[in-house]
Protein backbone atom coordinates (compact mmCIF):
# COMPACT_ATOMS: atom_id res chain seq x y z
CA UNK A 1 0.00 0.00 0.00
CA UNK A 2 1.40 3.35 -0.33
CA UNK A 3 0.59 6.76 0.76
CA UNK A 4 1.73 10.00 -0.89
CA UNK A 5 1.79 11.29 2.81
CA UNK A 6 3.50 8.63 4.29
CA UNK A 7 7.69 7.65 3.70
CA UNK A 8 7.47 9.92 0.39
CA UNK A 9 4.79 7.62 -1.14
CA UNK A 10 6.96 4.44 -0.83
CA UNK A 11 4.71 1.06 -0.71
CA UNK A 12 4.85 0.25 3.05
CA UNK A 13 3.11 -2.66 5.13
CA UNK A 14 -0.07 -1.85 6.27
CA UNK A 15 -0.62 -0.43 9.13
CA UNK A 16 2.97 0.21 9.61
CA UNK A 17 5.58 3.03 8.64
CA UNK A 18 7.50 0.24 7.27
CA UNK A 19 8.48 0.14 4.11
CA UNK A 20 8.03 -2.85 1.72
CA UNK A 21 11.79 -2.20 0.14
CA UNK A 22 13.51 -1.97 3.94
CA UNK A 23 11.54 -5.36 4.73
CA UNK A 24 13.05 -6.98 1.40
CA UNK A 25 16.13 -5.56 2.30
CA UNK A 26 16.21 -7.19 5.97
CA UNK A 27 15.32 -10.62 4.59
CA UNK A 28 18.52 -9.93 1.65
CA UNK A 29 20.87 -9.51 5.36
CA UNK A 30 19.32 -12.96 5.95
CA UNK A 31 16.86 -11.94 8.66
CA UNK A 32 13.80 -14.32 9.29
CA UNK A 33 10.37 -12.64 9.66
CA UNK A 34 10.65 -13.30 13.38
CA UNK A 35 13.94 -11.63 13.72
CA UNK A 36 12.29 -8.40 11.97
CA UNK A 37 9.04 -8.78 13.81
CA UNK A 38 11.41 -8.11 17.46
CA UNK A 39 13.76 -5.69 15.71
CA UNK A 40 10.11 -3.82 14.43
CA UNK A 41 7.09 -5.25 16.72
CA UNK A 42 4.98 -3.29 14.55
CA UNK A 43 5.09 -5.54 11.60
CA UNK A 44 2.94 -8.39 11.40
CA UNK A 45 4.87 -11.67 10.43
CA UNK A 46 1.84 -12.89 8.30
CA UNK A 47 2.36 -9.49 6.64
CA UNK A 48 5.49 -11.10 5.12
CA UNK A 49 3.71 -13.37 2.01
CA UNK A 50 2.09 -9.94 0.81
CA UNK A 51 5.05 -7.91 0.64
CA UNK A 52 6.90 -10.98 -0.98
CA UNK A 53 3.72 -10.68 -3.12
CA UNK A 54 4.08 -7.25 -3.78
CA UNK A 55 7.41 -7.53 -4.62
CA UNK A 56 7.06 -10.18 -7.27
CA UNK A 57 4.16 -8.52 -8.61
CA UNK A 58 6.84 -5.39 -9.55
CA UNK A 59 9.40 -7.44 -10.56
CA UNK A 60 6.73 -8.84 -13.52
CA UNK A 61 5.60 -5.78 -14.13
CA UNK A 62 9.45 -4.18 -14.89
CA UNK A 63 10.11 -7.48 -16.76
CA UNK A 64 7.31 -6.87 -19.08
CA UNK A 65 7.50 -3.28 -19.39
CA UNK A 66 10.91 -4.01 -20.20
CA UNK A 67 10.12 -6.50 -23.01
CA UNK A 68 7.75 -4.13 -24.01
CA UNK A 69 10.58 -1.50 -24.74
CA UNK A 70 12.67 -4.36 -26.04
CA UNK A 71 9.83 -5.18 -28.61
CA UNK A 72 9.18 -1.67 -29.51
CA UNK A 73 12.93 -0.92 -30.49
CA UNK A 74 13.24 -3.58 -32.54
CA UNK A 75 9.91 -2.75 -34.47
CA UNK A 76 12.07 0.89 -34.89
CA UNK A 77 15.09 -0.68 -36.49
CA UNK A 78 12.83 -2.49 -38.79
CA UNK A 79 10.89 0.39 -39.98
CA UNK A 80 14.05 2.63 -39.93
CA UNK A 81 16.07 0.14 -41.96
CA UNK A 82 13.20 -0.51 -44.62
CA UNK A 83 11.99 3.18 -44.94
CA UNK A 84 15.65 5.19 -43.53
CA UNK A 85 16.37 6.89 -46.78
CA UNK A 86 12.38 8.25 -47.09
CA UNK A 87 13.05 9.65 -43.32
CA UNK A 88 16.32 11.13 -44.42
CA UNK A 89 14.67 12.43 -47.72
CA UNK A 90 11.64 14.37 -45.50
CA UNK A 91 13.91 15.51 -43.26
CA UNK A 92 15.48 17.78 -45.07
Amino acid sequence: MADPDLLGGQPVVKGTRLSVSHILACLAEGMTAEEIAKDYPVFPVAALSEVLKFAAEQVEKFRFANDRSKRITELHKKVIKKHGATFKRLAK
